[in-house]
C-alpha cells in the first residue's frame, strides 16, 4: 500500500464550474482606472516624442546659426577687423580721456571778473585730488588796502 496520500483541501477546480461574478461597480472602476491609465501613457508618450522632436529642432537651428555666423565671419577681411579693434580702443580712451576732463576755463573767468585792476598776480598754481580742487597764487598790489579789498572779495 501506497503510504503518500496527497490530500488537500483546495479545490483544484472550481466546483461550480461558473466562474465567480463580478459586480457592476467593480468592473466600472477596473475600466476606468484602465483607461485613465491608458490616457496617461498616451500622453507621456506624446510628450516625449515632442520633447525629442523640439530637441531635433533646437538643434538644426542653431547649427544653421552657427553656419551663417561662419559665412558672415568669412566675408569680413581679417585686416578690416584689426584695423576696427585698434579703432574701438582708441575711441574708448578718449571717452575716458574726455570723462575724466575739468574744464577750469569758467574758474579763470570769474577769477578774472573779481581780481581788482590794483591787484596783479605773478604765479598761479592750480592742483585737483579726490577731496577737491586748491587753487595757491602770489601777486602784487599798490597797498595794503587793496590786498585786504581783495582778500575779502575771495572770501
Amino acid at each position: 500500500m501506497d503510504k503518500e496520500f496527497k490530500t488537500t483541501f483546495i479545490p483544484k477546480k472550481n466546483l461550480s464550474g461558473v466562474k465567480p461574478q463580478e459586480s457592476r461597480a467593480s468592473k466600472k472602476r477596473r475600466s476606468l482606472f484602465g483607461v485613465l491609465a491608458f490616457l496617461l501613457f498616451v500622453t507621456a508618450l506624446v510628450s516625449t516624442v515632442g520633447v525629442y522632436l523640439y530637441k531635433v529642432r533646437l538643434a538644426a537651428v542653431i547649427n544653421s546659426r552657427i553656419d551663417s555666423i561662419n559665412r558672415a565671419e568669412k566675408a569680413f577681411e581679417p585686416s578690416v577687423i584689426l584695423d576696427l579693434k585698434k579703432l574701438d580702443i582708441r575711441l574708448r580712451a578718449g571717452t575716458e580721456l574726455l570723462g575724466q576732463h575739468i574744464a577750469i576755463s569758467d574758474f579763470l573767468e570769474s577769477l578774472g571778473e573779481s581780481t581788482l585792476p590794483e591787484v596783479s598776480f605773478d604765479s598761479f598754481s592750480y592742483s585737483y585730488n579726490e577731496e577737491g580742487s586748491e587753487v595757491s597764487m602770489t601777486g602784487q598790489a599798490r597797498g595794503y588796502l587793496q590786498i585786504a579789498q581783495q582778500s575779502d572779495i575771495f572770501e
